[in-house]
């Protein structure tokens, strides 16, 4: 649903109809437009929409957890994974501060049946501490396996110098869910399919429970979930 999010300020109804439309069922809310959750879901419903995944902030996590969990239920999200973090996160002090607050959450989610995912960015792979290991490995090392699953933005993984298929085979079932995401030659945002990107190899590594399309700057949000899904329907995915 990001792709769609200006569609979305201006109709929501509209929008998940033809997100629908499209051919897409599984869609992952990063907000609710306005709406209650509850409201959010019944709307998804009458378009033949689930969300198995919805975004959720580091405030959050850390101040409100309860309100995040009546969230996840009432959308029937199983797995609440955390957008962002901003990059001031990636010192060895901040990591280990992150990753404090990512197991506490963890548990909890764990104990009301939900799942917490971390999203990456670029910034996770491109920051290196002295014993040379990413900002990614040392979350990855810091976090309960059991408690935090990944979510791979493919797109952010290869701006970020590293590679999707090794990360996902490294993490294994660790992974959870992909941002499936292309990118053109000159590093800007492509729809899925139209870059360089190639997803049939990302594919084929199959640990993970769900993907989701994404373009962060479509020229137009709906012709963009279209192609992107014609494009991954010829490769059989």
């Amino acid at each position: 649903l990001w792709t769609v999010r200006s569609a979305l300020d201006d109709s929501v109804p509209e929008t998940l109809e033809a997100v629908a439309d499209a051919g897409y069922r599984n869609v992952e809310p990063f907000s609710f437009h306005g709406y209650t959750a509850e409201e959010f879901s019944a709307l998804l419903a009458q378009n033949g929409l689930r969300a198995p995944s919805m975004h959720t902030s580091i405030d959050a996590l850390a101040g409100d957890l309860d309100q995040v969990i009546a969230d996840a239920d009432a959308i029937g999200a199983k797995f609440v994974t955390l957008a962002w973090v901003a990059p001031e996160w990636s010192t060895e002090e901040g990591v280990a501060e992150l990753a404090a607050i990512l197991n506490v959450a963890g548990e909890r989610l764990r104990r009301s049946g939900k799942q917490l995912v971390y999203h990456n960015h670029d910034f996770e792979f491109t920051t290196t501490f002295d014993d040379g290991r990413t900002m990614y490995d040392v979350l990855a090392e810091s976090t309960d396996p059991h408690l935090v699953k990944f979510q791979v933005d493919i797109y952010w993984v290869i701006t970020g110098g590293a590679d999707p298929v090794e990360l996902i085979e490294k993490y294994g079932n660790r992974v959870v869910t992909l941002h499936v995401k292309d990118r053109a030659a000159d590093g800007s945002f492509a729809d899925v399919g139209e870059g360089t990107i190639d997803f049939a190899e990302v594919f084929d590594t199959r640990p993970f429970r769900y993907y989701f399309v994404e373009n962060d700057e479509p020229d137009d949000p709906i012709d963009s979930i279209n192609d992107s899904y014609a494009n991954l329907r010829a490769l059989c995915y």
